[in-house]
């Protein structure tokens, strides 16, 4: 198979996931309109396997699916945002991949300053800073929801999401952005 017809099918793919588990899978919190969204874990596994494009795209059209199917309306700077922090996953995961040596702390480490910087920009700012100039919603209250949102998100991408892309480090996934030699050397 094409490579790029196997990274839209994995696009396609990952789209479906986020949504699904985005809409029908989410932990409720004490805070009114908010859970935690499991569906950034999905959008972390398949940005650090597949690259920011797959990342920006997953998230983007992922989340505007949710808003679309949800009925409380599009709130397109959430739905940048979601697609930017895995445009950032994907990014990371590209700069730390590029290293030949195996998974270690270190890029554990990176990985994760990635996603809590790429979901700081995305959900404390870009986010609530969009809804207070668009949608002239007051600071405080975009401020809440921007660190709520920050902190339930980066909590599925890191808690649920990390895990799974280590589980998946064992399987052989045909073009990724992971080293094949550093696929080599764990496998041997």
């Amino acid at each position: 198979m094409k490579k790029h017809l196997y990274l839209m099918i994995v696009t396609a793919l990952g789209i479906a996931m986020f949504f699904v588990v985005g809409k029908f899978v989410a932990i409720p919190t004490p805070i009114p309109n908010f859970a935690l969204f499991l569906q950034y874990s999905v959008l972390v596994v398949f940005s650090f396997y597949f690259g920011p494009i797959v990342g920006f795209s997953i998230g983007f059209l992922g989340h505007l699916l949710i808003d679309l199917f949800s009925g409380y309306g599009i709130w397109i700077f959430w739905i940048i945002g979601s697609g930017l922090f895995g445009l950032f996953v994907g990014l990371g995961s590209f700069i730390i991949n590029r290293r030949s040596s195996p998974f270690k702390v270190t890029k554990i480490l990176l990985l994760c300053l990635f996603a809590i910087a790429g979901g700081a920009i995305c959900w404390v700012l870009i986010a609530p800073i969009g809804d207070m100039l668009f949608y002239q919603e007051p600071f405080n209250v975009a401020l809440i929801e921007g660190l709520v949102a920050f902190g339930t998100n980066e909590l599925s991408a890191l808690a649920i999401g990390l895990p799974l892309v280590f589980a998946l480090k064992k399987v052989r996934i045909p073009y990724t952005i992971v080293r094949k030699e550093e696929n080599k050397a764990e496998n041997n």
